[in-house]
């Protein structure tokens, strides 16, 4: 396989290409023969496309199913991970079982189970956010400021 890697948006011929060069072969195998195998997958941009209207982030063709397939068959720890909360990514991904996901940029972890386990901001940092929140608002419409909920 080639050390340069040439960028493609379709993600058909991604697929496509890494089955081509061996790559995604040569991926699963080392995957299956790991001693503890951990996958871990960044939601928007990799599993779904960037949308205008975020609620809309649906996965890739085929991704439900291959996710679905690999957490059935393998002993693979499959562990979703996202800037968004992580109570979003269940509703757009629609697994089962579900697995863990990290969200808010680590500061969230649902569990396999469902429960959500929250990081307390800390203190100084929640004023620190508090305040660019405020200078924020002054300087963008509200439209384009995502709070989160940690």
């Amino acid at each position: 396989m080639s050390t340069q890697a040439k960028a493609v948006s379709d993600p058909g011929e991604a697929r496509e290409r890494l089955c081509r060069e061996g790559s995604l072969t040569d991926f699963l195998s080392q995957l299956r023969n790991a001693h503890r195998p951990l996958l871990l997958l960044d939601y928007d941009g990799t599993l779904a496309p960037f949308t205008p209207d975020r609620d809309r982030a649906h996965p890739y063709a085929g991704v439900r199913e291959a996710l679905h397939e690999l957490m059935a068959q393998t002993p693979t720890r499959v562990v979703l991970i996202s800037g968004r909360s992580a109570s979003d990514l269940p509703r757009l991904i629609q697994l089962d079982p579900m697995p863990e996901v990290w969200g808010a940029h680590g500061w969230e972890r649902r569990l396999p189970g469902g429960a959500i386990e929250r990081e307390p901001l800390p203190p100084l940092a929640g004023e620190a956010l508090a305040e660019a929140v405020v200078w924020a608002r002054k300087h963008w419409p509200a439209t384009h400021i995502e709070q989160k909920a940690s």
